[in-house]
């Protein structure tokens, strides 16, 4: 099938030296973000184990980046793609995904992810169509398990690792693949402090949770996902950051033309915090400016 020849084209990203930071730069991907790892995983294992095939519809309610990887790998599995997307979304993304020419359904904002896996859900079981729930398909992590391995090939000292934490698909991935390894490695997801659900769930905090205003896109839910629930003997380290100082740091960045998404920054803005500590650390720069750039100076 024509999708076996873009195999080779998903990951094997560079890795850059900023600073004291190496950064797994995953804008180079085919659609331009890590999301197409998962999206292409997956979609491999759902062909193979002849959940879809062929002509058939899948409905995926997204925050933008695994819509715009569905819709780049839809032509390659030629199957239709139709994205459930908050209506905050960043008018970046929502141009991408018009691009592809994919159907695109808007849930209210404020509602965050929880509401437009609702909506998809409900359409999904209306018209029978595959609802692909990125929160809870193993082959989503297991994807990760290969960036995992590429990061130690490029830095085999590599000690910490830094991601954020939305699906958990990166998270879990990564902190798995370490500890069934039995590697020293230190894997550290965050998420935004007014979407904390999973360090309030996991270590009694009490921070109170702002459904309709998630300022880190990709990272934060307004639901915990089954990929962490069902994994939580392997989370590693959680941090929570707050999203007005990261995207005030973030803007330095790209005004000091480090042309990066915002979890990217936020990714580098805690591997500062840990930089003191001698430890040779990467971050995971899920995406790039160009689906971010109206968002600078919010």
């Amino acid at each position: 099938m024509l999708y076996d020849k873009i195999t080779s084209k998903v990951g094997n990203t560079p890795l850059i030296k900023w600073n004291d930071i190496y950064l797994k730069m995953e804008m180079y991907n085919p659609s331009g973000s890590i999301k197409d790892r998962s999206a292409y995983n997956i979609l491999i294992n759902l062909f193979n184990d002849n959940i879809i095939k062929e002509g058939d519809t899948i409905i995926c309610p997204t925050s933008g980046n695994m819509g715009i990887s569905l819709a780049y790998f839809s032509k390659y599995f030629s199957i239709k793609v139709i994205i459930v997307l908050p209506d905050n979304s960043s008018k970046e993304r929502i141009s991408i995904l018009e691009s592809y020419n994919v159907e695109i359904i808007y849930s209210k904002g404020i509602e965050g992810m929880k509401g437009s896996m609702k909506l998809a859900k409900d359409i999904a079981k209306k018209n029978n169509y595959y609802y692909f729930d990125q929160f809870s398909l193993e082959h989503n992590y297991t994807a990760y398990y290969y960036l995992a391995e590429e990061i130690i090939k490029q830095i085999p000292d590599v000690d910490t690792i830094i991601c954020g934490i939305g699906t958990g698909g990166t998270y879990i991935g990564l902190c798995k693949y370490i500890k069934e390894n039995k590697l020293n490695i230190k894997v550290i997801g965050y998420e935004p402090s007014n979407v904390a659900l999973i360090s309030n769930k996991l270590f009694n905090l009490d921070l109170k949770i702002d459904n309709g205003k998630i300022g880190i896109p990709g990272t934060g839910s307004t639901e915990i996902s089954n990929i962490v629930l069902n994994n939580l003997q392997f989370v590693d380290t959680i941090r929570v950051v707050n999203p007005v100082k990261v995207r005030e740091f973030w803007s330095e960045l790209v005004n000091n033309n480090l042309h990066i998404g915002i979890s990217g920054a936020a990714s580098i803005y805690l591997a500062l915090q840990e930089e003191g500590l001698n430890r040779k650390i990467v971050s995971i720069i899920p995406d790039g400016l160009n689906r971010y750039s109206s968002d600078i100076n919010d």
